[in-house]
């Protein structure tokens, strides 16, 4: 079995209670239809071998499915900003690398995997992107046969279709089937869509550090990084609401300490300009004051023979 690789920026959708509440929101209609206990980690990582040497794909989570000594199935998900237009490709490849995997691994014996089985790979694309994806979907979008070859192979062509759940999309009542946290994460990205006033959710957050760190990622925006939130506060952000406080209360005080040196730069600035005419008044040369206040003699003679404003 390949070691489990940590992926630090999908750890979120990787710990299991939040692994659990997506697979009943997106296969069960948020019914609970798994339980955070039957939720094992599965390798992400899975080698094959082409072109005579050994590759790997790696999956941004996967989940064991057991119940009652059984592997059921295997869950897997991949994180997404933006569209993928090879993402079905993408995702056979995954799925085919973690079928190998079964069958290589003789842990899974006892779990009714063996040579002869394997549990079924089922697979969603999480989507938190500016724009819907409306294309795509399938893999014979992508295909490059001719019409005229297709005519004949599409019939023995074994087309995947990708599941994406596009969550700024999603209305209300589809996010509350969701678990808090990546619930709060998708009203954040649908507000940004629409292009409307986002209102921070007031709901609690759940895995806090991990909520920051996936945010940061997906967003690219490192106002979300977890350590600059928590400097200067002893206990960690509640909600949304709170993490966004701290966003804009670092963004002024940083404004402010700009401003500060700035105006410390410019008072430097005026005292050296003074310094030097005064200098000069008394015979110095414009090499002597230039290496008395450490500036070039350039500097100096634009501050002394420039016309002033």
């Amino acid at each position: 079995m390949t070691s489990r690789k940590a992926n630090l920026e999908n750890e979120l959708v990787a710990k299991s209670d939040v692994a659990a509440g997506l697979i009943n929101a997106i296969y069960a209609n948020g019914e609970q239809f798994v339980t955070a206990r039957e939720l094992r980690d599965a390798p992400m990582t899975a080698a094959y071998e082409a072109h005579g040497r050994i590759r790997s794909v790696t999956r941004d989570a996967v989940k064991y499915f057991v119940r009652n000594g059984r592997l059921e199935c295997v869950f897997g998900f991949e994180v997404q900003s933006r569209p993928d237009p090879l993402m079905a490709a993408r995702i056979v490849g995954y799925d085919g690398a973690t079928y190998r995997g079964q069958m290589d691994d003789l842990a899974l014996a006892r779990l009714g995997v063996g040579t002869d089985r394997v549990a079924p790979v089922f697979t969603a694309t999480l989507y938190f992107g500016d724009e819907p994806w409306r294309t795509n979907l399938n893999l014979s979008d992508r295909a490059t046969m001719s019409p005229e070859v297709a005519s004949v192979m599409s019939p023995f062509f074994t087309n995947a279709r990708i599941l994406v759940v596009d969550f700024a999309g999603m209305s209300d009542e589809e996010l509350s089937k969701y678990p808090n946290d990546i619930r709060i994460i998708a009203e954040y990205f649908r507000a940004k869509r629409q292009k409307i006033d986002y209102a921070p959710s007031q709901l609690e957050i759940v895995h806090k550090e991990l909520l920051c760190l996936f945010m940061e990622y997906v967003t690219g925006d490192e106002r979300f990084n977890f350590k600059s939130l928590m400097t200067g506060y002893d206990k960690e952000p509640r909600t949304m609401c709170e993490i966004l406080d701290r966003v804009e209360n670092r963004g002024i005080k940083q404004g402010i300490e700009q401003g500060i040196e700035q105006g410390i730069k410019q008072e430097r600035l005026r005292l050296s300009k003074e310094m030097a005419a005064d200098l000069r008044q008394e015979g110095w040369s414009d090499e002597k004051i230039a290496n008395f206040l450490h500036v070039s003699v350039v500097d100096v003679r634009i501050w002394l023979d420039s016309p002033s404003e």
